[in-house]
């Protein structure tokens, strides 16, 4: 009876409310970013040639990763966008590519962060330069 009471007593103080909830959510602060990518494809481009860039802009939430805009930008704006994800961990780091020139893992870079230490709303991404590209941030990683 004891445990019982315990119980519902610590489910009625751990509830968060609607109104609670509304309240974190609107906390959270969104931004327009620029991402600015870089594209490559081994059966049309020749190495030589220029790098080209598409670029993208996305509505984006506080604490989301590179890797989540990545996905937004691929399964909203162009579907023929490639990159490499696996463990979303920070662990295999096939998501490495280069964002504003630096080395960076997509998965565990937040989007707000890069913005405020780069003071830009525009984020370059590119692909690792010790490695051939294969197809959009796709690397030959073999």
């Amino acid at each position: 009876m004891k445990d019982r009471k315990h119980q519902e007593h610590k489910k009625e103080n751990h509830k968060t409310t609607p109104s609670k909830r509304d309240a974190l959510k609107a906390n959270l602060k969104t931004k327009i970013v620029k991402f600015k990518i870089q594209r490559f494809d081994a059966a049309k481009d020749k190495k030589e040639d220029a790098p080209r860039y598409d670029t993208f802009e996305l509505e984006v939430k506080d604490g989301t990763t590179l890797l989540d805009c990545l996905d937004m930008i691929k399964w909203r704006h162009d579907g023929s966008l490639t990159y490499r994800r696996n463990c979303k961990n920070s662990i295999c780091g096939s998501c490495s590519m280069k964002v504003n020139k630096r080395t960076k893992l997509a998965c565990e870079k937040q989007v707000h962060k890069i913005t405020e230490t780069f003071c830009s709303d525009e984020i370059l991404i590119e692909t690792m330069g010790n490695m051939s590209p294969v197809k959009a941030l796709v690397v030959d990683m073999g």
